[in-house]
């Protein structure tokens, strides 16, 4: 695993609950729901009969923000991340697809 896999305590602002905040084409593959947990484990919210290239599985850091994030087909896909004073969560995949998310407050 990349950096041992577990969140350092800067990563750690990522673990809670994020609603999608995209409206790019590209963004239709990733889930519109995601719980990112401690454990390195994320999970996801797709309606029944949708497919969605992250569905639940693992994630764990890289360096250089970084993140590799578990697809449908079991691979670990690398993006690069970032949460922006506002609180928006930013994913970059390999084809330059931005997908945003906010974190949704209980």
């Amino acid at each position: 695993m990349i950096g041992g896999g577990k969140p350092s305590m800067n990563d750690k602002t990522i673990i809670g609950n994020w609603k999608k905040a995209t409206s790019e084409v590209c963004a239709n593959r990733y889930p519109d729901e995601l719980q990112f947990l401690d454990a390195g484990i994320y999970l996801t919210r797709i309606p029944d009969g949708e497919f969605k290239y992250w569905q639940s599985g693992d994630y764990e850091f890289g360096g250089d923000n970084r993140i590799r994030i578990q697809t449908a087909n079991d691979a670990m896909q690398a993006y690069e991340y970032s949460i922006d004073a506002d609180g928006k969560l930013l994913f970059i995949d390999d084809k330059q697809c931005q997908v945003a998310y906010r974190r949704i407050i209980d």
